[in-house]
């Protein structure tokens, strides 16, 4: 009986320090407001998340050009609303309203185009 219980412990702490994946961005409309939420939360982690993969390259290429972004963002917050989805295959667009209050406030519409990509839906440019 000791031997299992010891068993099942080192099977338990083996599985738990697997690396776990994330998981994949189902919804066109959540890569937009999560691409939002990390704008808002000045991460650059989380962005590089929600970003297509060429949008990804490209920051990685031009050092410098992410934090600039977000230095920008840093008087700014943004609420999003969704508007409409539609979605061709592998390319999704999203109409969105969006209001920037802080020192650069805006209220306006935005349409943004959004890619289906192996770890799901990435806002960016391909």
């Amino acid at each position: 009986m000791a031997r299992f219980i010891v068993l099942v412990v080192i099977i338990a702490a083996i599985t738990g320090c697997q690396k776990k994946e994330e998981p994949v961005i189902s919804k066109p409309a959540d890569a937009v407001l999560g691409y939002y939420a990390a704008l808002n939360a000045r991460d650059t982690a989380a962005l590089l998340k929600w970003t297509s993969q060429t949008r990804d390259e490209y920051a990685r290429q031009h050092p410098g050009t992410l934090q600039k972004v977000l230095d920008l963002w840093k008087d700014n917050h943004a609420d999003v609303q969704i508007l409409s989805v539609s979605e061709d295959g592998t390319v999704a667009t999203v109409r969105y309203h969006e209001k920037i209050t802080g020192k650069d406030p805006l209220d306006t519409i935005m349409i943004v185009q959004v890619y289906k990509e192996d770890s799901g839906w990435k806002v960016g440019y391909h």
